[in-house]
Formats: structure tokens, sequence, C-alpha cells
């Protein structure tokens, strides 16, 4: 049994941001590509297996695909303050896919439940070091904005070797 989330991955976000999250995040150091969480944790991969991935596919179909940019980094307020994140505007049509898989599957609320609103973000590093985290968002604002396609939701598994690509779903099946 292992764990999925449901994702939009930002290739664009360059190399820069994929070794920092190699080296300042857990998931970035298992294996997860530079993304946008729509649902974590999501399903169980032997759930999955009973039909859960075309359940799923149902969800996003009215969604259509859209032209998205990471235009600004910013902080949470405590107790996540030290994460370094990516805003993606628009987020309003983030934030619709993550509340359609939430009506769609209430089991699974965003980050088990933890927090009262949706935000979407993309993590660049984790860090209790101020200096650093300010250091990288200085090193890479001129690199801003990054424009991205939003096009598809990447459905990742979590194993014993990390996080791999399970499938992917493309947006606009059902426009």
């Amino acid at each position: 049994m292992s764990e999925t989330a449901l994702v939009v991955v930002v290739p664009e976000a360059g190399p820069e941001v994929e070794f920092l999250r190699r080296e300042h995040t857990r998931d970035g150091a298992e294996g997860m590509r530079a993304h946008i969480t729509l649902l974590y944790p999501f399903t169980d991969t032997e759930v999955l297996a009973a039909g859960r991935i075309d359940e799923v596919r149902k969800v996003l179909a009215p969604f259509s695909g859209f032209a998205c940019a990471l235009t600004h980094f910013a902080r949470f307020p405590e107790p996540l303050e030290h994460v370094l994140w990516l805003a993606p505007r628009p987020a309003e049509p983030l934030i619709a896919m993550t509340r359609a898989l939430v009506a769609a599957f209430p089991e699974h609320p965003p980050y088990g439940g933890r927090f009262a609103s949706i935000v979407p973000h993309l993590t660049v590093a984790v860090s209790e070091d101020d200096d650093l985290l300010a250091r990288i968002g200085d090193d890479l604002s001129g690199r801003l904005p990054v424009e991205f396609d939003v096009g598809e939701v990447a459905l990742y598994e979590h194993d014993p070797s990390g996080w791999r690509l399970r499938t992917a779903i493309p947006l606009g099946a059902g426009a």
C-alpha cells in the first residue's frame, strides 16, 4: 500500500528549482517534480486499482487547460513560516479543481484537513534558516514570472523507492 497525490507538474520552473527542491524538500529528495498540489494525501494504490483513476478522470473532465504563471515568492504564516513557495496566477482554476476533487472524494481533504483554506503553491524550499530562504528568493526572483500551461493533472504514487508518476489525466476531456 502506497500513498498518492494529484498534482500539476511545472517543468517550466526549471532545473534550478528542481535542484533546490531535491536539496531542501523531503518530497523533492524522494523524486517528486516541481508541482502544485491539488490533493494530497489522496487514496492508496490498492484503492486506485479498483477504478479510482476513472473517477478522477470524470471529476476533471469539465476542466479545460489554461495558461498560468508563477509570479512571486511567498511564505506561510506560523507554523509553516519555514516554507518558501511560488504563487501561481491565476489560482482560481487550481482551487476549483481541488474543490471538485474534494467534493467527489470527501474522505481525502487537502493535506489531511490540516488547513482551513486552499492555497495553491509550488514549494521551493523548506528550512529553518531564514537567511537561506531569503537568498533563494533573491537569487530566483529575477527569473519570474515563469509562464506555463496547465493541461493535465499527474497522479503520483509513493513507494519505497520514492515518488513516481502513475498516470497523467488530460484536462478538457469533457469540454
